[in-house]
């Protein structure tokens, strides 16, 4: 991993490594739908903190050489946020879409993240976030 990693830009690396910690958590959505115009993510719940949101819809899958797959963020948008929270990001023409969730406090997050595509909820996940922990999400237009 050293050798992919290296040569990568601090914030490229420590997203890829997150992804990478976490791969067996998250999932990868495919569709056969039409790339959406946008994606809206939506944060309910309760924080006592603000939490770190990355959204992207520039990235690549990559598949390291022990058959691990890491998604690495070309580029991506970051805010610190707290429920509730709403945002809309454009996606075509990409063909993708990455929304990740950071707690790296040590209060705990009760949230539920959400994800609609052009109006239409693609994702609904409730979870608790303690320290350190990172929910993702990742989907991929045919």
């Amino acid at each position: 991993m050293r050798s992919i990693m290296k040569h990568l830009p601090t914030r490229t690396v420590w997203i890829a490594a997150a992804v990478l910690a976490l791969a067996a958590c998250g999932e990868v959505f495919t569709g056969e739908d039409k790339i959406a115009d946008e994606a809206r993510v939506e944060l309910t719940g309760d924080s006592p903190v603000d939490l770190e949101l990355v959204t992207s819809t520039k990235f690549t899958r990559t598949r390291l050489e022990d058959g691990t797959r890491i998604i690495i963020l070309q580029e991506s948008d970051t805010a610190m946020v707290r429920p509730d929270y709403e945002a809309t990001v454009s996606v075509a023409p990409d063909r993708g879409f990455y929304a990740g969730l950071k707690n790296d406090s040590d209060e705990v997050a009760e949230i539920v993240l959400r994800v609609f595509f052009d109006g239409k909820l693609s994702y609904e996940q409730p979870a608790t976030i303690a320290e350190g922990g990172l929910l993702e999400y990742v989907y991929l237009f045919n």
